[in-house]
């Protein structure tokens, strides 16, 4: 029977590999690190940048050019297996389970020197919001972040931080 079952389930393998109609315009090659996330960002003249997460940082990639990437610049950040990344307007925003709080990354600016870590953010009313790492992000179409996942370290507040405006 389970021979049976697994001959009936091949053909559903062999077509999850297919590639779709979609064809490997270009890589880029990170030897000393692994990818763990990625985003897109076009600047206002319509060049495409990948925004991609990596174990030790974060990296720029012009792709305008599929076939010959161009690394912009990487930012050094601390070593996490998980970074979250979203754009808004000409901001990167990253997050990281490793206690580096939000990364905020300036993209009018491709020498990477423009960038913030923030971990205390202050709400409408005034009350000091902190966190240091958080699993996920997502911002509407109102460039209002939601942070998902949040934590504070001892001694800080357990308020949970939902959203952030920009």
């Amino acid at each position: 029977m389970k021979k049976i079952l697994l001959l009936l389930f091949i053909p559903f393998f062999t077509y999850s590999q297919d590639s779709l109609n979609m064809s490997l315009l270009g890589s880029y090659s990170y030897p000393t690190t692994q990818a763990n996330d990625i985003w897109g960002w076009v600047d206002s003249i319509g060049n495409e940048y990948a925004i991609v997460g990596l174990r030790n940082g974060v990296s720029v990639v012009d792709v305008t050019i599929p076939s010959s990437p161009i690394e912009k610049f990487f930012i050094s950040d601390i070593n996490s297996v998980w970074r979250d990344l979203k754009t808004w307007n000409n901001y990167a925003y990253v997050t990281t389970e490793a206690d580096a709080g939000l990364l905020i990354i300036d993209l009018n600016d491709m020498t990477g020197n423009s960038y913030w870590h923030v971990k205390d953010f202050y709400s409408s009313n005034n009350d000091t919001l902190h966190f240091e790492a958080a699993h996920d992000l997502f911002i509407d179409e109102n460039g209002i972040i939601y942070i998902f996942g949040a934590s504070n370290p001892p001694g800080f507040s357990s308020s949970m931080l939902t959203e952030l405006f920009f």
